[in-house]
């Protein structure tokens, strides 16, 4: 996410500690447990992809200041097939990525947003590697033995448990930055965030499509998950582009109505 004109409270600034803290346990850990098998060819280029890309194949929602990237299908394949610990590592990596690049764009002007963006990512992708895990076992067990309906609502667990991490830590640092908490966090999460999970979704089964794909040395799969990307990719950005045109007019007649009235009460004003 990106800066908003808001002052940090003491417990939005406590919150931000906690969660930097966790962060910071998470990261250690995956760092520790990362195994050397990771370093092949394929996930080399998929996180640099993911990692020096991801910053240039974004959209914004229209009226907030949140992004979405085609990262997340990225991230989703480095879970299933290379293991939480290169997830965390890799979703930590394209953040900063991000975040560096939307401050030299001037769209964040803090390090605590920064911070707050690269310690979200980190905490919700372990988090919903750990759901998953808890609910399925390992990831592996489950793209290898398991049937397409399976491998299918595992996806959809996947992005659900994404999307809940990621939209309540941003809502609820919204929502401890303004004086009224559940009335800002109900704003953020409802009215922004929940149009994002079409993308977490999306994003899911094309990792699957892709995964599967791969697993089975299917390139009509392979190339079929990329179609598939591509064309929800554009249509979301069209759908967020033809918001964003519409609301930007609404905006120009109201300015153009209240420049009349101004100037019909100015010509009144002259007649008396």
């Amino acid at each position: 996410m990106s800066d908003k004109k808001l002052t940090d409270s003491p417990l939005s600034t406590l919150y931000l500690g906690v969660l930097l803290l966790f962060s910071g346990a998470v990261l250690i850990n995956s760092v520790w447990h990362l195994r050397s098998e990771v370093f092949v060819t394929e996930f080399l280029v998929i996180s640099a992809i993911t990692i020096f890309l991801s910053p240039y194949l974004r959209i914004q929602l229209p009226r907030t200041k949140i992004h979405l990237t085609v990262s997340d299908v990225l991230v989703f394949y480095i879970l299933i097939v290379y293991g939480v610990s290169a997830a965390v590592l890799v979703a930590t990596l394209e953040m900063l990525s991000i975040s560096i690049h939307f401050r030299r764009q001037g769209l964040i002007k803090t390090r605590e947003t920064i911070l707050f963006n690269v310690a979200s990512a980190a905490v919700s992708t372990y988090l919903t590697a750990l759901a998953i895990n808890l609910i399925y076992g390992k990831l592996e067990t489950v793209v290898n033995q398991t049937s397409f309906a399976e491998f299918g609502g595992m996806l959809m667990c996947l992005a659900a448990a994404q999307f809940l991490g990621n939209s309540l830590t941003i809502s609820i640092r919204e929502g401890l930055r303004n004086e009224n908490f559940f009335g800002k966090f109900w704003e953020v999460w409802f009215k922004y965030c929940v149009n994002v999970l079409v993308m977490f979704v999306a994003s899911a089964l094309i990792a699957g499509l892709l995964i599967k794909a791969r697993n089975q040395v299917d390139s009509s799969l392979f190339l079929l998950g990329i179609g598939v990307f591509t064309i929800v990719y554009l249509t979301y950005r069209r759908y967020v582009d033809d918001v964003r045109a519409t609301s930007a007019g609404a905006e120009r007649a109201e300015r153009m109505r209240a420049e009349q009235a101004e100037a019909h009460i100015e010509e009144l004003r002259h007649y008396i």
